[in-house]
């Protein structure tokens, strides 16, 4: 485990860009493999390559990247998804997650960390998001394990978790036939 606040337990990590395994270091983890290191502040690895990898990040013009600054301000981030209806999707998705105790639920994109209100008790959250800014206002909320990291680059090891596809009755259909 890394850090002072509960972490990832490192062999869930992975180097994003080899896949092999990472070793815990003071105030870092590194690659095996490739030697690459990453800092870990306050428990959470920063798994963030730099510069990005296909700068699609940065949002268009002068008004976009004003937009995108102010609604990533992790209160403001809160209320635009109050107000785009965030609360029936968190319904949603927690009646899907009651089946989650003692798992562990990854949050992709986790925000602020909203979903983690909705998970059963016994289930375990890992964040994982690519802002900084949106860690802060997830660590005004939670201690849980967070990384750092992109989405397209998972910094986990392959099969370190169980996906499960949602079961809908077309797909129920095409299993069956």
């Amino acid at each position: 485990m890394l850090g002072a606040v509960p972490s990832v337990p490192t062999d869930l990590l992975a180097c994003p860009v080899c896949r092999d395994v990472v070793t815990e270091g003071p105030g870092r983890v590194t690659c095996a493999s490739c030697g690459r290191r990453y800092s870990v502040d306050d428990g959470v690895p920063d798994f963030l390559l730099s510069p990005p990898v296909d700068g699609l990040d940065a949002a268009p013009g002068p008004i976009g990247r004003s937009l995108g600054a102010i609604v990533g301000i992790p209160p403001v981030y809160d209320l635009v998804q109050r107000l785009a209806g965030v609360e029936e999707t968190l319904t949603r998705v927690g009646r899907k997650l009651e089946q989650a105790a003692g798992a562990l639920v990854l949050d992709i994109g986790g925000g602020t960390g909203r979903i983690e209100a909705v998970l059963p008790a016994a289930a375990r959250y890992l964040w994982l998001d690519a802002d900084r800014q949106k860690l802060r206002g997830f660590r005004t909320k939670s201690a849980s394990p967070a990384i750092l990291g992109d989405a397209t680059r998972l910094p986990l090891m392959d099969r370190s978790l169980a996906l499960r596809p949602r079961e809908t009755p077309a797909r129920r259909r095409r299993l069956e036939t």
